[in-house]
């Protein structure tokens, strides 16, 4: 087998990258020859768990989400909006922080950008699709062997807005500009449904990613909340916190996978529109 950079170690003394076989991991790898390994992305640490989870809290569930907004000027009937993310306990996150940045340093990356990944830009400019193919599939690895569960919500932006205006203002607490509330209303429950089974003390923290234009919306709404749902629900939800995908590697999977869901809707919901005669 020709070596590749996949051969090569994470700049971590307790960290190897995987040995791959075939055709196709020659061509990854080729994409990326002469590229240094970066220093490895950051990763959820102890100190995080500890800063949002009360100090009781053993399992401590943390659900890190992130939105996909279509674009302000998109005039398109099927245009959607998603809110999607991951859900698991500390060891789950720990795991997924080893394989997602084994991941990236095998491929000569230090984070993971989607918009870039999807539009061929940045450091994908030069790749082939059948080598953004095996980093995809290698990412979505890591995240299937982290044993972390995947949430979301997606809203065809069209249906939304065919409201009227009292039921816009009522299913998003008062922000009737903001339909990905709604979207981020129910991953908030659906992940405190999932604590259901956890000690009763046991909280579901959140960590979201940070838009300047709609992260006062969804700290303003996630308060409002609490006081609003039912009590098996506002028992669970723990503190919120925000940071950036560009230094979080876990808000990297999490855009990756709101960016599938809107995707995945948006043809659904085409067909909708316009089915095939």
């Amino acid at each position: 087998m020709p070596n590749t950079l996949w051969d090569r170690k994470v700049p971590s003394e307790d960290a190897k990258v995987k040995r791959v076989d075939g055709h196709r991991s020659q061509d990854y790898a080729e994409a990326r020859t002469g590229a240094a390994i970066n220093e490895r992305a950051p990763r959820p640490s102890a100190g995080l768990f500890r800063f949002l989870h009360p100090l009781t809290n053993t399992v401590k569930m943390l659900a890190v989400l992130s939105t996909h907004l279509p674009d302000a000027c998109a005039t398109d009937s099927a245009r959607i909006c998603a809110v999607a993310g991951y859900l698991g306990t500390e060891a789950q996150w720990e795991r997924f922080a080893n394989q997602w940045e084994s991941v990236l340093a095998g491929a000569g990356l230090k984070t993971f950008d989607t918009s870039d990944y999807e539009g061929g830009e940045g450091e994908f400019a030069v790749w082939t699709a059948d080598q953004k193919m095996e980093l995809h599939e290698r990412l979505a690895e890591a995240i299937n062997e982290s044993g972390l569960g995947a949430i979301g919500s997606a809203l065809p932006l069209a249906e939304f807005e065919a409201l009227s205006s009292a039921d816009r203002v009522s299913i998003t607490c008062g922000r009737p500009d903001d339909p990905h509330l709604l979207c981020f209303n129910h991953c908030l429950v659906e992940a405190a449904q999932r604590a259901a089974p956890l000690p009763r003390d046991e909280r579901v923290c959140f960590l979201f990613d940070w838009h300047d234009d709609i992260g006062s919306a969804v700290l303003w709404h996630f308060e409002e909340l609490k006081n609003l749902t039912s009590e098996p629900v506002r028992e669970r939800l723990g503190a919120l916190g925000f940071d950036s995908r560009k230094e979080f590697s876990p808000l990297q999977a999490a855009e990756l996978l709101a960016y599938e869901c809107s995707h995945h809707t948006e043809d659904d919901y085409r067909q909708r529109l316009f089915p095939m005669h």
